[in-house]
């Protein structure tokens, strides 16, 4: 085939043709497809996921220490002694009032049993807010790693759709090529 004796419709569709399959070729080497697809996997392999077992063991600590070891449990037992103190100094001048003694006691032990109940809700709930802390951090790092490999994963269909685009080109291309070549053998 001789440049000089096709025609000029021939020649536009052999150019147009080359510079589609050049276009193609061109989009098919620089996709990035490879570099995506390593960059997902890499992510992926990358996934941590948080420690679970680490968070237990917090909250285990955090739970395990005694209800009664706790300042607050300490300063109702503070104050409950400070009240049966004065309770006691007040009826040490009066013997009628000896009766009221077994009633003090029994209020001192009540309000020490309740204050141990109160020490024991205050441990429940603590653990609770560590739960829920422990939970929500999971579920924020979670998110995170998901983004990360969504993003991943959108640049890699990104990249695969470019490629496909470039070999579509490439035998468009070629298909024009072979369409310019057969009009000048219809021309001649």
């Amino acid at each position: 085939m001789v440049w000089a004796t096709l025609p000029l419709a021939a020649k536009i569709g052999l150019i147009a043709g080359g510079a589609k399959t050049l276009g193609g070729l061109g989009q098919t080497i620089f996709s990035g497809e490879k570099k995506a697809q390593k960059q997902l996997a890499t992510e992926i392999e990358n996934i941590q996921f948080p420690s679970l077992v680490e968070q237990y063991e917090i909250a285990k600590q955090r739970y395990g220490v005694s209800p009664t070891q706790t300042a607050m449990y300490k300063r109702q037992q503070q104050n409950i002694q400070r009240a049966g103190a004065t309770g006691l100094a007040g009826l040490r001048g009066a013997r009628a009032r000896m009766g009221a003694v077994p009633t003090l006691v029994r209020s001192l032990t009540d309000a020490s049993l309740g204050a141990e109940v109160a020490a024991e809700g205050e441990q429940a709930r603590r653990f609770g807010q560590l739960g829920a802390a422990a939970q929500a951090k999971t579920q924020a790092e979670l998110q995170k790693q998901y983004q990360k490999i969504s993003a991943a994963q959108a640049k890699a269909v990104g990249a695969s759709a470019i490629k496909r685009a470039g070999l579509t080109n490439i035998f468009g291309g070629l298909t024009d090529i072979g369409k310019a070549g057969m009009s000048k053998e219809e021309g001649a």
